[in-house]
């Protein structure tokens, strides 16, 4: 593969994998430790001992970002973009590993 396919691929990839999890973003707060880790990233404070200091920073920026009307909103597009770049990094190492194994 070149690199045009390679990068039409993570452009698909990425769109698909992204467009299904912004559907399906919570709009708010939802159970459980998700809106613990929402108003400590809000209010920059610790969600547990002994903490997940990047993850409240990030999340953090996320909350400042101005889109959508709900902090909780706007901090769960945290993980559709993770989960959006995941997705493209597995489907490339996947992809290394099937062709190493053609190789041998």
């Amino acid at each position: 593969m070149n690199k045009r396919e390679h990068l039409y691929g993570f452009i698909i990839i990425f769109a698909v994998v992204f467009g299904v999890y912004l559907y399906t973003v919570a709009p708010s707060l939802s159970f459980w430790d998700c809106g613990e880790y929402i108003a400590c990233a809000h209010s920059l404070g610790v969600p547990h001992p002994p903490g997940s200091p990047l993850h409240v920073l990030i999340r953090k920026i996320f909350t400042l970002i101005p889109f959508g009307r709900e902090i909780g909103f706007r901090a769960n597009m945290l993980s559709v973009l993770g989960r959006s770049i995941d997705s493209r990094v597995y489907m490339a190492y996947t992809g290394e590993s099937d062709r190493a194994d053609k190789e041998n």
